[in-house]
């Protein structure tokens, strides 16, 4: 579900490699599913507002779009009974997190710290949580993305992720 129609497009793309991926344009809180899913995958908006600059990207990454208590009611409405949610979202968010995927009975499986650096703190979080699970949290070792403050000194883990999933840029001009 993207609501921007240029990141839509660029979605759709995305979804080529995928034969069971399906995007939708619009707002996620307006969409009536036709069919309930196995799993959600999403990167919803998780910045308070005023903590990026650029004007284009704001609405599209800003928690008041899109609350996160507000994206897991919906989201449980649109899972399978034993369906799976993946998301990532702010790591000084997790309380909020928790809570969020509790009061609508999601349970979050498993969770992995993003951090740029082996000295830094995680800003980002990784988790998957199921519908109507009993299942114990499983809490991963970090991922560290980065071996220097040079942007393209990935670590072997993270360009091993980018391998797997045979990620690439996608280049094309939008009006």
């Amino acid at each position: 579900m993207e609501k921007d129609s240029k990141m839509a497009f660029y979605s759709q793309k995305n979804a080529l490699k995928f034969p069971n991926a399906q995007v939708f344009e619009g707002d996620f809180l307006d969409f009536n599913p036709p069919i309930l899913y196995d799993a959600i995958v999403c990167n919803p908006p998780f910045y308070a507002l005023g903590s990026i600059k650029s004007k284009n990207k704001g609405h599209a990454r800003h928690q008041s779009e899109l609350d996160f208590a507000s994206l897991v009611a919906k989201v449980k409405k649109c899972l399978k009974p034993k369906g799976y949610f993946i998301f990532c979202y702010e790591a000084l968010s997790l309380c909020l997190v928790v809570e969020s995927l509790k009061s609508v009975k999601l349970t979050l499986e498993t969770l992995r710290f993003v951090q740029s650096f082996k000295d830094k703190n995680a800003h980002l979080m990784l988790g998957a949580a199921r519908n109507n699970s009993k299942s114990a949290l499983k809490v991963l070792p970090p991922l560290i993305t980065h071996n220097s403050k040079n942007q393209s000194d990935n670590t072997k883990e993270v360009l091993s992720i980018y391998q797997i999933c045979n990620t690439y840029s996608i280049k094309a001009l939008l009006n």
